[in-house]
């Protein structure tokens, strides 16, 4: 590939990952993620909510968001982060999202709650929302899931591959 083609190429390939955290699990499935969408050629910043002033969003091509169901909803931080972003271009956008929360089928999806907010800001959310557990409480995630994590970024490498390609060929 020509230099000029490599930056071309790589402007493109840009993804903020950013999360809110209750008890470090989303951080840390944020951490593995960007490992697996970085195996997948892309260009990753990871940043917990409060740091986002929202000044350079649209700069990225693609979002992430993790989220913390500590308290089954959205969380009071998330809408402030949500509210801050509102009057940012970020329109046709792609994003999905994570969720680390307790093996427990009564626990609601913050995750699922935040597609309509998403969907005002003219996002396009990615399906499904990868949901991973908890043991306990407060616990950590399981050994499995850590495991899992990485792959599942390069997984969603993969779909966000074929969102550019097709995106290519419409131009």
């Amino acid at each position: 590939m020509r230099e000029g083609n490599y930056f071309e190429h790589q402007k493109n390939r840009k993804i903020l990952l950013l999360y809110e955290s209750g008890f470090e699990n989303t951080k840390k499935m944020a951490m593995l993620l960007s490992r697996g969408l970085e195996a997948g050629g892309f260009l990753v910043d990871v940043l917990s909510i409060q740091e986002v002033h929202g000044e350079n969003l649209e700069n990225y091509n693609f979002f992430a968001i993790g989220v913390s169901s500590v308290n089954r909803r959205i969380s009071k931080s998330m809408k402030v982060f949500l509210d801050k972003i509102i009057g940012i271009k970020l329109n046709q956008k792609t994003i999905f999202l994570f969720e680390a929360k307790k093996k427990f089928h009564l626990i609601g999806s913050p995750a699922k709650k935040m597609i309509g907010y998403l969907e005002k800001l003219n996002l396009n959310v990615v399906h499904p929302i990868v949901t991973e557990y908890i043991a306990g409480r407060r616990g950590r995630l399981e050994d499995k899931t850590l495991k899992a994590m990485e792959k599942v970024g390069l997984r969603m490498a993969e779909k966000l591959n074929k969102i550019i390609k097709n995106n290519n060929k419409r131009r």
